[in-house]
């Protein structure tokens, strides 16, 4: 699972935004989505996670599914056992839909401020019901670009998404010395509201959320956007003013 680096303090984002039933809606509809490919073709390899399959990326999203149920009933400070790989024969995409079914079941028991335990630091369940979301999200995705044309991402989750990234991601997880000098990035969303001025390099990050001039800017469709944040696709799906190497820069700088 991408999370951010044992150590960091990662923020809970925007309380505004997708609600709890959202989440779990979604959640349970990628599962399915990426249950269906693995049952149409789980040999198929996985361009966007080089070196996987769909079903070694069905067996990464179970895993992490299953983690997350068990992190929930675990007091903090105490450590997380690792999840089995599924046996041989195991019918993936059954065992990955029990999967999601047992951690909707974990997150309704333990509710929205139950404490999760994990490596170096706890988040209430709501962080990880939006992380493990946007972790199946995004992996369906993958498996369906893996055996053809996969679908958009819905504009309000995927908006999401990118506030995610912001606030979690790109703090913990991209390399300001090697980004180099500092930069400015304007994301704009053209099919709904959504607008970020992030800045880069030699020091934090810094995100606003607000029409400003970058260094750059990129426009396009909220899932595009979401899908460049996450290196899964380049700027020539996105209309792109302004210095294009520091759009290389932010994908070679980035760790998730």
């Amino acid at each position: 699972m991408t999370t951010p680096a044992p150590g960091t303090t990662p923020t809970s984002g925007p309380t505004s935004g997708p609600t709890t039933d959202d989440y779990r809606a979604a959640l349970v509809a990628a599962t399915a989505r990426l249950a269906h490919v693995e049952t149409v073709n789980h040999d198929a390899p996985v361009s966007t996670c080089p070196g996987w399959t769909v079903a070694r990326l069905v067996v990464h999203v179970g895993r992490i599914h299953r983690w997350v149920a068990i992190a929930l009933d675990t007091p903090h400070g105490q450590d997380v056992p690792a999840v089995a790989r599924p046996s041989s024969g195991t019918d993936l995409s059954r065992w990955l839909l029990d999967g999601a079914d047992h951690l909707m079941d974990a997150f309704t028991a333990a509710g929205p401020d139950g404490r999760v335990s994990s490596p170096g630091w706890e988040q209430p369940a709501h962080w990880w019901l939006r992380r493990t979301t946007h972790e199946t999200i995004l992996h369906a995705w993958d498996a369906q670009a893996a055996v053809g044309s996969p679908a958009a991402l819905g504009a309000a989750m995927a908006v999401d998404g990118i506030d995610e990234v912001m606030d979690v991601f790109i703090p913990a997880g991209l390399d300001q010395v090697a980004f180099g000098p500092r930069r400015s990035i304007h994301l704009h969303c053209t099919d709904t509201e959504g607008e970020w001025l992030v800045t880069l390099g030699e020091g934090p990050a810094v995100v606003e959320r607000h029409h400003a001039k970058g260094d750059v800017a990129i426009r396009g469709n909220a899932s595009d956007l979401l899908l460049w944040c996450w290196n899964r696709i380049g700027p020539d799906r996105l209309e792109v003013f302004g210095d294009v190497d520091v759009l290389k820069r932010y994908s070679d700088a980035t760790s998730f």
